[in-house]
């Protein structure tokens, strides 16, 4: 005798000669209901040869992050609609229709919550170079990982103290923390030596003063491996 419809919260159970409606246990409900998750697969990073210049192998590293960036995050299409509409940006010294960016700040934020690892120049730009931020970016900066990277080193070539440097300092040390083995000599060769010539900086451009009291604790934070500083 075939089972009566399913029915939510039951289950029919034979006994005997008759069918038996029988209620499923929450746990039971939760299981049934449980999506098994797939963990991503380990970076494949290209084979470095042991007689290779140090510093050689790890740009090389940056570059197969920077190439293969879908291995830390998922690609979204709606990234690349949101990417579309927040760009370009606006100019620091304006506001969207005079509404202190809060026409961009939910998109951005739709944006942030994707961490599609191919927004991370454009959030970082956000964070940098558009008087608009907040913490959504920072936050998906940082779960991006290695993917993100990439355009935060970037960033730390300009040790001018025309550009306010908070966003990479401040991050670098939490990503590294969480993924120190998979950037490899990127941190030794490139990441540290970047920061100490912001921290030895003794040009007087308007934020030098502050990038380098910034680099100075983003090195404490690496070498100690802290991960974040405080933000005061």
């Amino acid at each position: 005798m075939p089972s009566p419809p399913a029915e939510p919260g039951y289950k029919w159970v034979w006994h005997e000669d008759h069918w038996d409606k029988v209620a499923v246990k929450s746990t039971e409900r939760k299981l049934q209901n449980t999506v098994p998750t797939v963990a991503m697969p380990k970076p494949a990073f290209p084979s470095v040869d042991p007689k290779e210049d140090p510093v050689k192998a790890a740009y090389k590293r940056l570059e197969y992050i920077s190439n293969n960036r879908n291995q830390w995050g998922n690609f979204s299409p709606k990234a690349l609609e949101l990417m579309d509409e927040l760009t370009p940006l606006p100019e620091l010294s304006s506001s969207e229709d005079g509404d202190c960016g809060e026409g961009i700040r939910f998109p951005l934020d739709e944006l942030s919550k994707l961490k599609d690892p191919r927004s991370a120049e454009l959030l970082v730009a956000y964070q940098m170079d558009s008087g608009i931020s907040g913490n959504p970016p920072d936050d998906a900066l940082v779960a991006m990982g290695p993917a993100a990277v990439p355009a935060l080193i970037a960033r730390l070539d300009d040790a001018s103290g025309d550009t306010r440097l908070f966003t990479p300092l401040y991050l670098l040390p939490q990503i590294v923390a969480e993924h120190r083995s998979e950037l490899g000599g990127i941190v030794q060769h490139i990441i540290i030596p970047k920061i100490e010539a912001i921290a030895a900086y003794e040009g007087i451009g308007g934020n030098a003063d502050r990038n380098r009291q910034y680099a100075l604790r983003s090195l404490e934070a690496i070498l100690r491996k802290t991960g974040p500083f405080s933000k005061r």
